[in-house]
């Protein structure tokens, strides 16, 4: 080879050019790929941080260490508009030493819908510090190869820091903002009544863009070390993205569907199911493939599995069994103490959808009754919580919601942070005595907790713990509708409208505790 290439440079000038232009790229490609193997190429920047020869976990460490810091602790002041961010962002740039006014003036610009605060946690925030790191690894070999080298290396390339969010803790606080800002779009959809699917009529409007305005928080988290940052929403035309059409071709598929019911086989018995039964269980999701948005039909296990369980049931040998609760590692267990066999109804409702609506919306069309095996898996000797009311070894015996703002930061805090300290809390049978001060512990600032509004002696102030007596009134709320009888409880000195009359909980430590007994046996 080498003889002949040396041949073909002596007959020509060019074809030895060629020989030699290759072989420096081949030689620069082989030093090229020795220094940089598994490093980043120089120029590369995260923001200011230059990432250039830096190994992947030598990135991950430096992007994590400059911008974890600046995500943590930090409030996000959301303004209705222009106006409202000129009279109220210079009292809020002043919040560390404020006023009693001046905390009433922020107070009532969030009551009034002109200021949302939100931070990295009601968020779910985190930096992406794995995108960030792939991209920069990519850039100049699966992302433009050499040119992208030469422009690093010159003009160098930076990537702007981002954060992951959880989608639907954005949606919630986008949609709050956008009820108060905007016409928001309502996609035409379908609703299911009597065993029948009928379309349900939308509109385009104006929101929010949610991509738009998780870049405008990545500026807020990233560009500065201050504690508040500050934007403006603004809301833009949304057009439809489920038009009548794309709902009358789904609701023509969901009526097929159901319309002959549905047959579960478990355990040698047959359950039928009949279309106004099994169209209840319906709902839909909007979703988006490739550049079109579809409207996605399912069988919403949620929805079915009440009725479910009420027919496939658990069976247990001998037809005995003793639930027991258990917490480990901060987890609550359930053992059935017993062995037998539980109907896997997840997994049939999975496969009903995979059968009726799969993503790609190639399902069969029925024209008889569908017969679905439900299949069962022994009882295992320990189950999660979840894992044990899916199998039906256990129900929901009562429950209670209530509902608070976005906007909060502190009080949310306080809120989550006693539902922490409550949750997978396991009180004995035959006369076992909750306690919410035992359970929670004192709820000061030792233990994390903010300054928030509460009631204190017929008014209202802000003191630490703020929002921990909407957590037992909750929790009062649920034991009330279980009927077990509740030992010690105490009202607040002010009425509160948005709980039953009556039925709110007081707690503060030591004196006004929360107190319920579990008679069941």
């Amino acid at each position: 080879l080498f003889k002949g290439l040396a041949s073909l440079m002596k007959r020509s000038k060019l074809a030895a050019a060629v020989v030699i232009v290759v072989a420096v790229l081949l030689v620069g490609g082989l030093v090229d790929l020795g220094l940089n193997w598994g490093r980043i190429y120089p120029g590369v920047k995260v923001g200011t941080v230059d990432l250039g020869g830096k190994s992947v976990e030598e990135a991950r460490r430096i992007i994590y260490d400059q911008y974890e810091p600046l995500l943590v602790g930090k409030n996000i002041n959301i303004f209705s508009n222009d106006a409202a961010a000129a009279s109220i962002e210079p009292t809020v740039r002043q919040s560390m030493n404020m006023s009693s006014a001046e905390q009433q003036q922020i107070e009532d610009a969030r009551e009034n819908k002109q200021l949302w605060t939100t931070d990295s946690a009601m968020l779910a925030a985190s930096v992406d510090v794995e995108g960030m790191v792939d991209e920069a690894l990519d850039y100049g070999r699966d992302d433009g190869g050499i040119m992208n080298r030469v422009n690093a290396a010159l003009n160098g390339y930076e990537i702007s820091p981002r954060a992951s969010y959880n989608d639907a803790a954005v949606e919630a606080l986008t949609a709050d903002i956008d009820a108060s800002i905007a016409s928001p779009r309502v996609n035409y959809n379908i609703e299911v009544a009597d065993g029948t699917a009928h379309v349900t009529a939308g509109h385009d409007g104006t929101m929010i863009d949610r991509d738009k305005f998780k870049s405008e928080l990545d500026t807020a988290f990233f560009t500065s070390d201050e504690p508040h940052a500050f934007l403006v929403a603004r809301a833009e035309y949304a057009a439809l993205q489920i038009t009548e059409e794309a709902a009358q071709i789904t609701c023509d598929q969901v009526n097929q569907a159901i319309k002959y019911g549905v047959q579960f086989n478990y355990n040698g018995t047959a359950w039928p199911v009949d279309s106004k039964t099994f169209g209840s269980w319906i709902s839909t999701k909007t979703s988006k493939q490739g550049d079109a948005w579809v409207l996605q039909p399912f069988v919403d296990y949620q929805k079915a599995k009440g009725a479910v369980f009420g027919h496939l049931k658990p069976v247990f040998d001998g037809g005995h069994v003793t639930v027991s609760f258990a917490v480990e590692n901060s987890a609550a267990y359930v053992s059935a103490n017993a062995e037998g066999t539980v109907p896997l109804a997840n997994k049939a409702i999975d496969d009903l959808n995979q059968t009726l609506f799969p993503v790609d919306g190639k399902g069969a069309a029925p024209t008889e009754q569908l017969a679905v095996q439900v299949d069962s898996t022994p009882i295992p000797e320990k189950l999660s919580l979840g894992d044990a009311l899916d199998y039906g070894i256990v129900s929901n015996f009562a429950e209670y919601t209530s509902e608070y703002t976005e906007s909060a930061t502190n009080r949310n805090h306080n809120i989550h942070l006693a539902a922490d300290k409550l949750n997978n809390s396991v009180i004995k049978a035959d006369g076992g005595v909750w306690s919410f001060n035992e359970t929670a512990g004192n709820c000061n600032a030792e233990a994390g907790f903010l300054g928030a509004g509460t009631i204190l002696d017929g008014e209202y102030v802000d003191d630490i713990g703020g929002g921990i007596c909407q957590v037992a009134t909750t929790i009062f709320n649920a034991v009330y509708k279980s009927g077990l009888p509740v030992t010690e409880r105490h009202n607040h000195t002010l009425y509160i409208a948005s709980y039953p009359a009556g039925r709110d909980a007081a707690v503060s430590w030591p004196d006004l505790d929360l107190k319920w007994k579990n008679t069941l046996a």
